[in-house]
């Protein structure tokens, strides 16, 4: 009989971190009688994520290392299914490695993990409810490790569980595997029997084979077409490799053929999950899917509303595909005139440029067919004047001008109406060959007033102890807070403390007992909401902050570079010393803004200064560095100089360079651009060792910057020669996202420092290399400073970023410059041009944001960027995107009757080649001359 197992006995063995020794002690014993050790293991298991949090690194190593054998000691102790499933379904559970008595370490083993809850005490009915509890917790997006785990259980115990999201997506990856058969590699099924437990099993050396043995397939097939992300495991690119057999689209289509799947069905099935949508990577594996199905053209007439909704409002590849099969039905004869109008009215209503060419191409065929119907194919090609694309507007004129022999007085009349939604030149052409009278009149686009500039406002100051409270939540729930009201709570801090300390703490302790400090851990202290927090425990006598994160903020350790939030990290730390240490009280806080952008009155300066000397107090350094910041740079000196008591504190020494250093006026090297290749410092870095082209500014400080302070580490800005700046992947330099949304406030007179910052997240958004989403732009646009370029070098990277809420934000930031007369077209255009043609950006993603912004209010200031582009590209005349930017400066010059002369139009206009390049600057060049 095994002795009774007591608590330090087990402690002991999880302390060692090895996995084996627990396992061989509790696989004899029965849950029951080691019911008295789970409490205990549930408190330890709360410690141990305590000391992962901690932000010590000796602590979290040791608590990772015991994280094995305790979850493992919680599921053998289980005694319900639900308790096991709640050790089960932990991250840590399959995330930590596993030490071994010969030393070192490995991988979780999800086989021996399944092998606990197979043990004989415990019995089918559990096994089978364990099953069921599983298969409905796995994730959506699936869990390959817990799927193997259910997998094992229900052919170990004849569960019958549902057909949940996550386990179909385990199951289709599973089929994708049995190729892999052939080799030594054995799913969980056939390890399982050769534990000598179960009957064997065939061996399926094909995923063609897999199916034919699966007895739920017919209920499985139809849930692929409803769960996320299965179509990514029908496009495998690897299975061809491995015959036809492996490849899921012939299988299944193979499975058709010999009647063990419905054709009919699953083409039906194909079909609406084309027509519901999906994003491109995972739509790929029901196109080919679809393709191999190969449908008849009786099976297309059959399911013709559902042909004609792709094509409508499918993704583009699909429509596409769905148009061919459409006119094929329509060459075969078996397409009605209706159908035929139906669905060109549809096409054309989409903005893809190569749908809306071929559906014309179709109309024109349709109309030399059949003469009688030609009235009715004009008014449909007539939608496409509309279109948004210049070149889809000839082709529908072309076509139009070409029938329109045959069209009636009325129908005339309507075509003639239409044409008043073409583009400029294109409008007149199309009116004279309808026959209408000259006309001068240029509707173009609708462009509302520009407005006045409403600068942001500074929120009103927080007025009592329980309004504090409540805007301190959003940092005690590790939330984004908003820079201004970071600053608010700061200064409330100060100002409730100074006026009554019992009642600000008596205000503060209820919260304490709703966010329990023990939430906040290291990482998070690196962030303005956790440095609030430890502000927040600091008022209440509590020092949480970690003596790592100190370290790396001060003394720059652990390879982290110091990003411009830090300038609020520091002066919050600053407050969390002066409230630990019991520093004699303070009136306020300097750096409090007063404008919406960070800005402070310098006047409101010198009232709080002089409220520091009436009461006999000293500024924290920081503070008082961070207030002189905020100042414009002849305000800044004037105060240091009147004011003995500021000019011997040691924090304003800066001062003296903002006349000459980087805060006044850039020491501005020029614009480096630098292939980063064969170079030491990319040596072992393989996914760094590609050209990365790049235009970034190159800043020269006054002089050089001492220990860290906000005035430092806002004058570091990054090095445009830096290999993770630029070439990194997945990171920004300075903490991308939220972060960000606090760098403007912290320097708002000085946005050339700010943007600096950005450029490097920016020329990554706008490269793909991060997907990020960042605030930055619209707030520095609002800066009291002057924009100059480096501004405009972050909003041209801004205007071609991968994300549609960057290129938005990138938008705003133009418009709110122009308002306020700050925009430099030519600058930005200069910058754009290089961009472009260096290929550093993407044309289309720019072209879509500079449509934007001529559309939201500001089309005079898009036509000087687009003047200001051609240079550049004129020399290569066959650069993408060209004759869209020509396109764009057409629809601009129209509505702002604009006489601007662009001398490079002359050259593209007499080009041959491409011709389209040179049909546009024509029109473009007739525009401008129209409005001279």
């Amino acid at each position: 009989m095994t002795a009774r197992i007591e608590w330090p006995e087990l402690r002991a063995l999880i302390a060692a971190r090895i996995p084996q020794p627990v396992i061989q002690r509790l696989a004899s014993v029965p849950p029951t009688e080691l019911k008295h050790l789970r409490p205990q293991l549930k408190a330890l298991r709360t410690e141990l994520r305590g000391e992962l949090r901690s932000g010590d690194s000796t602590r979290y190593v040791t608590a990772y290392g015991q994280l094995a054998p305790l979850y493992l000691a919680g599921i053998m102790s289980s005694g319900s299914p639900a308790e096991a499933l709640n050790w089960l379904t932990s991250s840590w559970l399959m995330d930590a490695t596993w030490c071994l008595e010969s030393g070192g370490s490995t991988n979780a083993s999800v086989r021996s993990v399944l092998q606990l809850l197979l043990l004989d005490h415990r019995d089918n009915a559990w096994q089978q409810d364990l099953a069921v509890r599983l298969a409905n917790w796995l994730p959506d997006r699936g869990d390959p490790h817990r799927w193997e785990l259910l997998d094992g259980l229900v052919f170990w115990s004849g569960a019958v569980i549902s057909a949940t999201d996550g386990y179909i997506v385990g199951w289709v990856r599973q089929g994708g595997n049995a190729r892999y058969n052939r080799s030594a590699h054995t799913d969980v099924r056939e390890w399982l029997v050769r534990q000598g437990s179960r009957p064997s099993i065939p061996r399926y050396a094909t995923l063609l084979e897999w199916l034919r043995a699966e007895p739920r397939l017919t209920e499985f097939v139809p849930r692929m077409f409803e769960v996320a992300d299965i179509g990514t495991a029908l496009a495998d690119k690897y299975a061809a490799r491995f015959g036809p057999d492996n490849e899921w689209p012939k299988a299944l289509t193979k499975l058709t053929d010999e009647g063990v799947l419905d054709r009919g069905e699953l083409l039906d099935l194909c079909l609406a999950k084309l027509l519901r949508g999906d994003r491109p990577g995972n739509l790929r594996g029901f196109v080919m899917l679809y393709e191999e199905l190969a449908p008849t053209l009786e099976e297309i007439a059959h399911r013709l509303n559902t042909y004609i909704g792709i094509a409508a409002g499918g993704a583009g590849t699909v429509a596409k595909i769905t148009q061919s099969a459409l006119r094929d039905l329509d060459k075969a004869g078996r397409l009605d005139r209706e159908a035929l109008l139906d669905i060109a009215a549809a096409v054309l209503a989409r903005p893809e440029k190569n749908l809306a060419t071929a559906q014309l191409a179709w109309l024109d065929a349709a109309a030399r067919r059949d003469p009688a119907t030609a009235g009715q194919v004009l008014r449909a090609a007539a939608t496409a004047f509309t279109h948004p694309a210049g070149t889809v507007q000839e082709r529908a004129v072309r076509l139009v001008v070409k029938h329109a022999k045959t069209a009636n007085a009325a129908l005339l009349a309507e075509l003639l109406e239409a044409a008043g939604n073409l583009d400029a030149a294109l409008r007149d052409e199309a009116r004279r060959a309808l026959g209408a009278e000259e006309t001068s009149s240029h509707p173009g686009m609708e462009i509302p007033p520009l407005p006045g500039y409403q600068p942001r406002v500074m929120p009103p100051p927080i007025v009592s102890v329980w309004e504090l409270a409540e805007c301190f939540v959003p940092a005690l729930a590790d939330r984004p807070v908003d820079p201004l009201d970071a600053e608010r709570i700061m200064e409330a801090v100060v100002v409730e403390y100074d006026r009554d300390p019992q009642a600000l703490v008596e205000a503060l302790k209820p919260l304490a007992l709703r966010y329990p400090a023990e939430q906040l851990g290291g990482w998070e202290q690196r962030a303005v909401p956790g440095a609030l927090r430890c502000l927040f425990d600091a008022v209440l006598g509590h020092d949480r902050r970690s003596a790592l994160v100190m370290d790396e903020l001060y003394r720059g350790r652990n390879g982290f570079l110091p990003a411009p939030e830090w300038a609020t990290l520091y002066r919050t730390h600053e407050l969390v010393e002066y409230f630990v240490s019991g520093s004699a009280r303070i009136p306020c806080l300097l750096a409090t803004p007063t404008g919406g952008d960070g800005s402070i009155d310098p006047a409101v300066l010198v009232q709080r200064l002089a409220g520091y000397a009436k009461s006999t107090a000293v500024p924290l350094p920081w503070d008082l560095e961070q207030a002189l910041l905020r100042l414009p740079i002849e305000a800044a000196r004037e105060i240091v100089k009147t004011d003995p008591v500021i000019a011997s504190q040691p924090s304003t020494a800066f001062v003296a360079d903002l006349g000459t250093g980087p805060l006044k006026f850039p020491i501005f090297e020029g614009f480096a651009v630098r292939n980063i290749g064969d170079t030491e410092e990319f040596s072992g870095y393989s996914n760094f060792e590609m050209p990365v082209p790049r235009i970034a500014p190159r800043f020269t400080a006054a002089s050089e910057p001492g220990q860290s302070s906000p005035y430092t580490v806002l004058i570091n800005t990054p090095d445009p020669f830096h290999m993770r700046a630029f070439a990194g992947y997945g990171g920004g330099w300075n903490g991308p996202g939220e972060p960000s949304a606090h760098w403007p406030s912290l320097m708002p007179y000085h946005p050339e420092i700010v943007a600096a910052h950005a450029i490097p997240e920016l020329y990554q958004q706008a490269n793909d290399r991060s997907r990020t989403i960042n605030p930055v732009l619209p707030l520095l646009a609002e800066t009291s400073g002057r924009p100059g370029p480096v501004v405009h070098l972050a909003l041209a990277y801004g205007l071609a970023a991968g994300r549609s809420e960057n290129r938005i934000a990138a938008v705003d930031a133009i418009f709110t410059l122009a308002v306020r007369t700050l925009l430099d077209t030519k600058q930005l255009g200069v910058l754009l041009g290089d961009l472009w043609i260096g290929q550093m950006i993407k044309a289309n993603r720019l072209l879509a944001s500079l449509n934007e912004a001529a559309r939201a209010g500001v089309p005079r200031e898009v036509l000087g960027v687009v003047a200001s582009i051609l240079p550049a590209l004129a020399v290569q005349p066959s650069a993408r995107g060209l004759p869209d930017l020509l396109v764009l400066g057409s629809e601009c010059a129209a509505v702002t009757g604009s006489p601007l002369k662009i001398p490079e139009l002359d050259g593209l206009a007499e080009l041959r080649k491409p011709v389209r390049v040179a049909a546009e600057a024509r029109r473009l060049r007739q525009i401008l001359g129209g409005a001279a």
